[in-house]
């Protein structure tokens, strides 16, 4: 009896074992690290690099510090995506994301906790097997990072993403840090691989759903619909520092400086006093 059942146990642990392995090939495709200065609005965008997938249940995603230490589980999946060509996204955001795009994002998951902002300007984004197999590495920061960059060759020839890309992840824009190449494509280095975004982020969940992240309307720095004195509090105590943080809302023109540039912005937008 125990050898005519011996085939059937070993298929199903084929099976079991197929399924589990169904999520591994996968881009860390896009991570947006805060909207225009809000740093509660996060998104992070897996994309399956050949078909099927969308077994993810087996996999999480964590955010490591500028060390490479300190992991943070941004969400350890529990359910699978129903779509799985290859090319298909899983977006997982935070519910204040929700928010900042047009049409307003429906995602596939809500994170379980966001990234840090201590880990904004330095650190790196994991996708990884529950067991701990990093299958993905985007490490960010540039020189600042000092962490690992190790991974599975599943994905990544060598075993190795170094160099991180060269900036801090994008807060204090509608743009997003994003994967560059095709959705087979593999990782080489993530200095390599990735760019700030041009123009507004576009965010796709599994449903295949576009929504494009909203630009802010300049000078409304507290977010309340109007330009007045509030917002010049802001504007002027970052003005006098001059130099931007990972998070500076009134870098208006996004270029790492609150200078002459910005102010002009902030003027014309403060004499108008309502956002469009």
């Amino acid at each position: 009896m125990r050898v005519q059942k011996l085939p059937g146990v070993v298929a199903a642990m084929l099976i079991g074992s197929a399924a589990i392995a169904n999520h591994h090939l996968m881009q860390i495709q896009l991570v947006i690290g805060g909207v225009n200065g809000d740093t509660t609005a996060q998104a992070i965008q897996l994309r399956q690099r050949f078909a099927g997938q969308n077994i993810v249940s087996s996999g999480r995603i964590k955010a490591y510090d500028a060390n490479g230490l300190n992991p943070i589980t941004i969400i350890d999946f529990t359910t699978d995506v129903p779509n799985a060509a290859a090319g298909d996204t899983i977006l997982v955001c935070t519910n204040s994301f929700l928010s900042k795009t047009t049409p307003a994002t429906v995602a596939d998951f809500v994170m379980t906790n966001p990234i840090p902002v201590s880990y904004m300007n330095a650190g790196r984004i994991t996708f990884e097997f529950d067991s701990g197999t990093i299958w993905w590495s985007l490490a960010y920061g540039g020189a600042s990072y000092l962490g690992g960059n190790l991974l599975s060759p599943t994905n990544d020839a060598d075993g190795n993403a170094a160099p991180a890309f060269g900036t801090s992840l994008p807060t204090n824009s509608n743009k997003a840090l994003q994967y560059t190449g095709v959705a087979s494509g593999a990782s080489t280095t993530n200095a390599a691989n990735y760019a700030i975004t041009d123009f507004a982020a576009v965010v796709t969940n599994n449903a295949r759903v576009n929504f494009t992240v909203k630009a802010l309307c300049s000078g409304d720095l507290n977010n309340d619909g109007f330009v007045d004195d509030s917002d010049f509090v802001i504007f002027a105590a970052a003005y006098d520092e001059l130099i931007c943080g990972p998070s500076c809302p009134a870098d208006l023109n996004a270029d790492d400086f609150v200078d002459d540039a910005d102010f002009v912005i902030f003027a014309a937008a403060y004499d108008a006093l309502i956002c469009p």
